[in-house]
């Protein structure tokens, strides 16, 4: 979510698809995959800087804060986050920028329900609203530009493209 204009688009497509995810986990009460959930998200995207899953009544059911230990969270874990009750449920899918854990974040939050229309929670994560990260690869590649063609390839293409480059050294 380092791109300011792309936190949330990114924010809705990860809520979005972890909702769909969520929305059975809830319903076979697997509250340990919940937890796994997010805090894989927030582990593997060094953008987040929280993930939050509360259920209609607003207890928290899974919670990831970046850098906080990985065990089940309270119920009333999302004070930590400085909610209020109030607004710990949405009725449709919200982005707004709010201050959390001594920062400004945006926060794209997604309501889930069950098969009957019943509510089941709301979903939301957050990345930092502050200046764009900027991106260490266009400058390796200007240092790599008298390297051999499979080193320019490993150091200047996108990260999921590294990933499957055959490194041919």
């Amino acid at each position: 979510m380092g791109d300011q204009d792309s936190i949330p688009s990114k924010g809705k497509i990860l809520t979005e698809n972890h909702a769909l995810a969520l929305r059975s986990m809830v319903l076979d009460n697997a509250f340990l995959d919940m937890q796994s959930l997010l805090d894989r998200a927030v582990n593997e995207d060094a953008d987040l800087v929280y993930g939050l899953f509360t259920n209609a009544e607003g207890d928290t059911l899974a919670l990831k804060l970046r850098g906080s230990e990985d065990r089940g969270p309270a119920k009333d874990a999302w004070k930590n986050l400085g909610f209020q009750q109030a607004e710990l449920s949405v009725a449709k899918e919200s982005t707004k920028r709010s201050q959390r854990v001594g920062q400004e974040v945006v926060e794209v939050a997604v309501p889930l329900f069950g098969e009957e229309k019943e509510a089941l929670g709301t979903l939301r994560y957050s990345g930092p609203r502050g200046p764009a990260q900027v991106d260490p690869a266009p400058a390796a590649c200007h240092r790599a530009a008298r390297t051999s063609r499979c080193e320019r390839q490993r150091i200047c293409l996108p990260e999921p493209l590294r990933k499957v480059t055959p490194d041919a050294s």
